[in-house]
């Protein structure tokens, strides 16, 4: 279903808020240095920052929709699986894997946040929401993603709402 439009200024900081709660988390369980676990706790922390995306937009949400919907967008950066499986030999790679896989996290889930954002700011839910749109503003997201994870290492020491 189609929502109205929405005023943009409030509803954006408490979005922001959100995102950048969740990108800090999901690059902790991204260093998580057990393959795979990694990938599980990142994807727990990207459906629950969309079902609070849903609340603050007044979207309806629904689990298996974001489920489906997070997966298919995410699945684009096959190498987070890549980072997650490099944790497996030993310490280089444990070393290497950690902080790449802590990086993409982080990343994916800005972008992740970003799509969503993108079209609840212009009234559609999270079934109305055209994959290939949404693949492209992924793509640009997740760079500019990379970049607001380097600039939150700045952030690290300060206090999340």
């Amino acid at each position: 279903m189609k929502k109205e439009k929405i005023n943009v200024s409030e509803t954006k900081k408490q979005a922001d808020k959100v995102v950048k709660k969740h990108v800090l988390w999901a690059m902790a369980a991204g260093a998580i240095p057990i393959p795979m676990v990694d990938l599980f706790g990142v994807s727990a922390i990207q459906l629950d920052m969309l079902k609070q995306l849903c609340k603050i937009y007044d979207i309806d949400y629904d689990a298996n929709q974001g489920k489906n919907l997070v997966a298919a967008f995410v699945g684009s950066t096959v190498a987070r699986i890549g980072a997650s499986a490099f944790k497996s030999i030993p310490i280089v790679g444990m070393l290497l894997g950690t902080i790449s896989m802590s990086i993409l996290s982080g990343a994916t889930t800005y972008a992740v946040a970003h799509v969503f954002i993108s079209n609840f700011e212009d009234g559609v839910g999270i079934f109305e929401i055209n994959l290939e749109k949404g693949e492209k503003l992924f793509k640009d997201a997740f760079e500019r993603g990379k970049d607001y994870v380097e600039n939150l290492k700045d952030d690290i020491g300060t206090t999340v709402d």
